[in-house]
């Protein structure tokens, strides 16, 4: 009795007691997960998960086959639309964005909750999934090291993650999941921050049994809040936090039809191994791979794992593989002639109308554009900037130098041709403008910030000297000492002009003083030092002494409250003669 229950820890000779096997499913798959999510603990952690994968898999009466039957369209009675993923489907590729994403638990189990939200079996659970997810992976490690590893990380390391309840997950479960439920998993990305290496991002996962009839999910990686939300809270980049599983709309079978046949990448016959376990051949399942029709870069898989797709395929699958890549390059020419016919359109009515219908358009936009902004609050117009600068960046990352130098130089052509339409007041409107905009940007900005426009300023002037051909240069100094020698020249007269009013000065002075402006003084003079203006006297209410000029005299008579100005009783025995002077 070496061995010890994994649920209730006793000594037993399986890995299970009998006493146990009468526990709810469930509470076995969450036990089970609690005793995996505490192997990361150890030093020796991923040795200590596989040994508890290999005593899960004695027990052959829990593991048996999921009987996974998915819900293909939506049911409104059921399903509950999830409006943050609608929102970021109409990024995802064109064939996807008339499905419904469904709202699910965003509780870090979203993977396995999107599994059973489209299984409808309310027995299974997500502790169950995860559990035989593990297995999965640690059954064919080598196998999902190769596929993954560049992409994700190890496995090894990745198992501390995929161990615990309630973490995020990746790739490495989409692709074992699809091996568990023995059913294909399509895998959506949304076009935001694409790089290349995303391509797997968008790729179906087959599972190793495939066949044409074998069933199919569609899982889309989505954000629980808007992208620019999401954006601010992650240093103004975009990456998923949460699954969501797409549904067809109730009235679609011509969609269902197509999700019913999915795209085929090729399939073979798995390869055996001989085991000690009762002298039989058993099958080392490795699932293959199906990536996108549109992906540009195939993925490489080492030839060890998988054979060539032409040794693989059988003459049907070559052929719905060729009809397959025809109907998406048909759908992808008739998609990008629209979008000529209208550009095409668009030049067409700017070139018919009138210089007038014209202006009266621009008013408009700029009108529409300003209400727009108006109706912003400060917060959303500056989520709205942020947005559209990372946007641009994004473009321009994807573009080539000579991509990035035609549009700079479209740019200046049409920065330039505005430039000519304007009135002199509009120019002169233009540049006060863009002088006020600069000097807010100056005075907000801090020291680090100034001294960085300044360095971008300097290597700006260094490229375009640089990029100057030899007679552009010398027109460039030709004009710049033609304005040097008119800014001189200026300075010159400004200076001759200041000397002459002073010469002129000089010759009349001292100019006679007039005598009426004499006569004027002295009657001043007199009538301000006169005795009478001088006079002064004392306050009668303050005691203060002021100019006899600035006081009146008031009748007692007319003097309101009076009897404030009264002696007060007790002053009479401290003042002395005070009684004589009253009687």
């Amino acid at each position: 009795m070496n061995n010890r229950c994994l649920f209730c820890a006793q000594r037993t000779t399986t890995a299970c007691c009998l006493g146990c096997r009468t526990i709810d499913r469930s509470t076995m798959f969450e036990t089970l997960l609690t005793l995996l999510g505490k192997a990361p603990m150890v030093g020796n952690y991923y040795d200590q998960i596989k040994v508890i994968c290999h005593q899960i898999e004695t027990l052959e009466w829990l593991l048996t086959p999921i009987q996974f039957t998915p819900v293909t369209h939506f049911d409104l009675k059921v399903h509950r639309v999830d409006q943050e993923a609608k929102l970021y489907l109409q990024q995802a590729s064109l064939d996807v964005q008339n499905m419904i994403p469904i709202e699910v638990a965003a509780d870090g189990n979203c993977l396995y909750n999107s599994i059973i939200c489209l299984s409808g079996n309310i027995a299974l659970t997500s502790s169950e999934l995860r559990v035989r997810t593990l297995i999965e992976l640690l059954k064919n490690e080598i196998f999902y090291n190769n596929r993954f590893m560049h992409i994700v990380g190890p496995l090894n390391e990745v198992m501390k993650n995929i161990a615990r309840n309630f973490a995020f997950s990746e790739l490495y479960e989409i692709a074992a999941l699809s091996n568990v439920l023995k059913c294909n998993i399509r895998s959506i990305y949304p076009i935001i921050d694409y790089r290349p290496h995303l391509h797997i991002m968008n790729s179906t996962f087959e599972h190793a049994q495939y066949s044409i009839v074998s069933k199919a999910i569609c899982l889309f990686w989505t954000h629980t809040e808007s992208e620019i939300d999401a954006r601010r809270s992650n240093a103004g980049n975009w990456s998923p936090n949460h699954f969501v599983p797409l549904l067809l709309p109730s009235d679609n079978s011509q969609s269902q039809n197509c999700l019913a046949q999915p795209k085929i990448s090729g399939s073979g016959l798995t390869p055996t191994k001989a085991t000690t376990k009762n002298n039989s051949l058993t099958q080392v399942r490795i699932p293959q791979f199906n990536q996108e029709d549109d992906e540009r870069r195939s993925f490489q898989v080492p030839s060890t794992v998988i054979m060539t797709t032409n040794e693989i395929t059988t003459p049907r699958t070559k052929r719905r593989l060729q009809l397959a890549e025809t109907c998406a390059s048909v759908e992808s020419t008739i998609v990008e002639q629209k979008r000529m016919q209208a550009r095409e359109r668009m030049a067409a009515k700017r070139a018919a109308a009138t210089s007038e219908e014209a202006e009266r358009q621009r008013i408009l936009a700029r009108e529409r554009s300003a209400a727009r902004r108006a109706a912003l609050t400060q917060e959303k117009a500056e989520q709205q900037r942020t947005l559209t600068r990372d946007r641009i960046a994004a473009r321009r990352a994807l573009l080539t130098p000579e991509e990035v130098e035609q549009q700079r130089s479209i740019d200046r052509e049409i920065h330039a041709a505005r430039i000519a339409a304007l009135t002199p007041k509009e120019v002169e409107q233009q540049r006060i403008l863009a002088v006020d905009r600069s000097m807010t940007k100056r005075a907000t900005a801090t020291p680090i910030e100034a001294e960085e426009q300044r360095v971008l300023a300097r290597e700006r002037t260094a490229a375009r000297r640089a990029a100057r051909v030899s007679e552009e240069a010398k027109q460039q100094q030709t004009v710049a000492y033609k304005t040097t020698r008119l800014q001189k020249t200026v300075k010159q007269k400004q200076t001759v002009m200041k000397r002459k009013p002073n010469q002129d000065a000089k010759v009349d002075w001292p100019k006679p003083v007039d005598m009426d402006c004499k006569i004027n003084c002295l009657k001043n003079f007199i009538q301000h030092m006169s005795m009478d203006s001088l006079a002064e006297c004392v306050c009668g209410i303050c005691n203060i002494r002021r100019y006899k000029r600035d006081l009146r005299h008031v009748p007692l008579s007319k003097i309101p409250s009076i009897e404030l100005l009264k002696i007060h009783p007790d002053l009479h025995s401290m003042i002395p003669k005070i009684q004589e002077i009253n009687s």
